[in-house]
């Protein structure tokens, strides 16, 4: 048997050459190209109908607990989910019941529901009349928002596609409107 010296050897090829690794790279970074922005359009989506679908859910409930209760149920923004604060509403949302009708929440008032708002690609706002800027009050006598009309605004900071608003009507009746340009009023 012939001795061998371990350099004539014949090792199979380990690894990569230079050439595989790059158009392996290649390949990685068009894949990931092409998919990106289609998750962050997704995740945009998301939030968008997700902001529509909380608010119409707390205007409804606010609308059956007026009407159930026979008492003040308020909407408004706030940033702790204890009291309101005005023009605060992609912080997050408060509805509760407003014994003494001051559209502020004291601390006998029960707090029916919070949501807080974690808005990472809009805005929301609302946009309601002169005597009801901060708040919605749906009223207990009727369970009406009397003097609470007019619509939350969600603007997407990227897609104007997926901004919209929600109107509040005097019946409380809710209507989404899609808004593609959101500088416009």
């Amino acid at each position: 048997m012939p001795a061998t010296s371990p350099s004539s050897k014949h090792y199979p090829d380990q690894g990569l050459t230079l050439l595989e690794v790059l158009l392996s790279i290649t390949l990685l970074v068009i894949i990931a190209s092409i998919a990106v922005p289609s998750v962050s359009y997704q995740l945009q989506r998301r939030e968008s109908d997700q902001v529509q679908q909380t608010l119409s859910k707390l205007l409804q409930l606010a609308k059956l607990e007026a009407l159930s209760r026979q008492q003040n149920i308020v909407l408004c923004a706030s940033t702790d989910l204890q009291n309101c604060q005005a023009q605060a509403w992609h912080n997050g949302l408060l509805l509760f019941v407003d014994y003494n009708h001051n559209q502020q929440r004291d601390t006998d008032e029960p707090i029916l529901q919070h949501n807080k708002q974690q808005l990472r690609h809009g805005s929301l706002q609302w946009l309601g009349n002169a005597s009801h800027i901060n708040s919605i009050v749906f009223q207990g006598d009727n369970a009406l928002p009397r003097g609470s009309m007019g619509r939350f605004r969600y603007c997407n900071s990227q897609y104007n596609s997926l901004s919209h608003d929600l109107i509040l009507s005097a019946m409380g009746h809710q209507r989404p409107i899609l808004r593609p340009n959101c500088s416009s009023s």
